[in-house]
């Protein structure tokens, strides 16, 4: 995974020790993809594009052929592959992500796919397992880092963008995967896409299908209680992505019907249907005043239906937004680059159960918010300096202003980053609902990255961080049961990712090291008492390790690693976190090419030693571990993949 952070364990560097030099033909790829302009994640088209090594964040690009190689279903599949991410449980049978130490979930990470965010909008959560497929994905950019300035209240800690193929298909695609653990059939996948150009118009369209299940081994309902999963901890996704694209005019329209098997006993025994269904339409233009100043008018509306128990449509709630927004991009000199931008949007929450109402009362509830954000980047022979902002106005929740600095550049093969900025994690509808006084979360970052490219293939960064999160709003239980939400005083952590790159006519050879530790940490449902270092559900080290060595021309070995340290987590019955032993997964797989008939034959083993993860809850009240699932067998037939 190009731009991810380096100086890993010396098993990595043996390894490189030992493989051929590489053809003279290849002397420049690796330096050629660090400088490859990226466009930043959630941008327009109108955004400045830089180089991975100069842009101002700490910046992921997963390309595609480390998506194929990886093996990956989806999007927590590959996620667990980069530094500072991890896995954590929610409740009601949902997993969701940590970044850097940080429980993630709830407005603090935004995932776009092709810049149409996919948190849903009662509380801005993630839903993470068996969805947001990977076979029609051209790339993934990833910001580990605050992304608010530019992207507003739901990228408080990392900004994850999915862009898709369109028309370089050139044609019909398709996919079709079947996976098995020990004890049962645990996925099958279909996927068909159809992309491509006619004159000036562009089209694409991708449609898929997933049914599979979350794990085979047993869930801990409590201390004398187990339920098996097999057959019954379900995730089933339908999803249909659609674009049109003419003379600067874009069109696009998403739909997603997501389905979790609850079996945690929230509701009741046994396992009950939780969905996340989402529409969005999105239409913007391009419109070219001149060649140096542009403006980019768009409007989105998403409606979004979270964590929706269908056996209980009491709990049924619609959350609609309307976003209409323009941002312009103006190069007054060759040295300097201006982007700007305003913004507005409403949301709208009905109620749709029989006598249903919010705290109020009433069965509609909205509220507006209005922003304005800029950047100015100033290039030198050898540095970038950027300077930006961004300001909203809530009319429930007020105000809020996050500036963001950088100082980034290159001498000869070093690089440098040096980074501060603020972000805010904005109250949304259920936060509100539950508490109208609910302010912003506020973070305040500072990163540095130094990297350097030792020869023509092989590549090393590390970068340091240090996240400050004040007023953090957390869920609380209340008396009465119904729970509440509160600003309380600080948490944080600070460490290092690394990363250790090689690229050459074998294939390709990544090593990433994180580490992090709490950085004041007073919230009881984040905290350890008896390990004031770790954060909840989270481990403080991960390794990982992803390869792709090619045996012939058509057929390659792809091997990885993830290794998670020690984490703390609430088990059945628990006054006080648990430990939780250290686990490495390991998977491979054999990818095998069909040049002429444009056809992709993988199979591979997924948990290869059958590892036992425990997905541990991300706060305190989130309930026991999620188990994952046991030794999986897959294979994978694609078309013009």
């Amino acid at each position: 995974m190009r731009g991810r952070l380096c100086l890993t364990p010396a098993v990595c560097l043996a390894a490189l020790a030992q493989t051929p030099p590489p053809a003279a033909d290849l002397e420049q790829q690796l330096a050629d993809l660090l400088d490859t302009p990226v466009t930043i994640p959630i941008s327009v088209a109108s955004t400045v594009a830089m180089g991975l090594r100069e842009a101002p964040g700490i910046v992921t690009l997963v390309t595609r052929d480390e998506i194929l190689a990886s093996g990956a279903r989806d999007l927590l599949e590959i996620l667990r592959l980069v530094p500072g991410f991890n896995v954590a449980a929610d409740e009601q049978g949902v997993l969701s992500l940590g970044v850097r130490g940080n429980w993630g979930t709830e407005g603090k990470i935004s995932v776009q796919l092709d810049g149409i965010e996919q948190n849903e909008l009662r509380y801005s959560t993630l839903f993470l397992g068996g969805n947001l497929p990977l076979d029609q994905v051209s790339r993934i950019e990833i910001i580990r880092g605050p992304g608010s300035a530019m992207y507003g209240g739901t990228a408080e800690l990392a900004v994850v963008n999915i862009i898709t193929r369109g028309r370089e298909m050139g044609g019909a695609s398709a996919d079709l995967s079947w996976s098995r653990s020990d004890q049962a059939t645990s996925r099958r996948t279909a996927g068909l896409a159809y992309g491509g150009a006619s004159g000036s118009v562009a089209y694409a369209v991708t449609a898929y299908r997933s049914l599979g299940y979350r794990s085979d081994r047993p869930y801990q309902l409590d201390a004398g209680t187990s339920l098996p999963l097999a057959g019954q901890a379900y995730l089933n996704d339908t999803a249909v992505n659609a674009s049109v694209e003419y003379r600067g005019f874009s069109l696009r329209a998403q739909d997603d019907r997501y389905r979790v098997g609850d079996y945690t006993g929230t509701y009741g025994p046994g396992v009950l249907s939780n969905e996340f269904n989402q529409r969005a339409v999105e239409a913007k233009y391009l419109w070219k005043l001149s060649d140096t100043f542009s403006l980019t008018p768009r409007f989105t509306r998403r409606s979004s239906q979270g964590w929706y128990y269908p056996s209980a449509p009491a709990r049924d709630r619609l959350v609609t937004r309307s976003t209409v927004a323009v941002q312009g991009a103006w190069d007054p000199a060759k040295t300097l680059d201006v982007t700007f931008g305003l913004e507005g949007f409403q949301d709208e929450g009905r109620t749709r159960g029989a006598g249903e109402t919010w705290s109020d009362g009433s069965t509609r509830l909205a509220y507006r918010n209005l922003a304005a954000y800029a950047q100015a980047l100033w290039s030198v022979s050898w540095a970038k300096f950027t300077v930006g902002g961004r300001f909203e106005r809530h009319s429930r929740a007020g105000t809020s202003f996050v500036p963001r600095l950088g100082f980034t550049g290159t001498l000869g093969d070093n690089h440098f980053k040096i980074l501060a900025a603020q972000a805010f994690r904005a109250p949304v509808i259920e936060n509100l609902n539950l508490n109208p006084a609910a302010r912003p979360e506020r973070t305040t970052t500072f990163e540095a990255e130094l990297g350097r490219q030792f020869s023509q293939h092989v590549s090393a960064s590390v970068n340091l961080f240090d996240i400050r999160i004040h007023d953090p709003l957390v869920y609380a239980a209340t008396p009465d049961g119904v729970g509440t939400y509160q600003n309380l005083a600080r948490t944080g952590s600070r460490g290092l990712e690394s990363q250790i790159t090689y690229q050459g006519d074998f294939g390709f050879f990544t090593c990433t090291l994180s580490l992090y530790g709490a950085n004041g940490n007073p919230v009881p449902d984040f905290a350890v008492p008896q390990a004031a270092t770790y954060l909840l559900g989270l481990p403080r080290t991960k390794v990982t390790m992803q390869a792709s060595i090619k045996v012939t021309d058509d057929l390659s070995f792809a091997p990885s690693l993830v290794g998670d340290g020690a984490k703390y987590g609430y088990g059945p019955g628990d006054a006080s976190p648990r430990l939780y032993p250290a686990c490495t997964v390991m998977n491979a797989f054999l990818h095998y090419r069909i040049q002429g008939w444009k056809l992709l034959l993988s199979a591979g083993v997924l948990n290869l030693l059958d590892a036992p993860q425990d997905w541990v809850g991300g706060y305190a009240t989130a309930g026991p571990p999620i188990p994952g699932a046991t030794r999986e067998f897959t294979v994978r037939v694609g078309f013009n993949l």
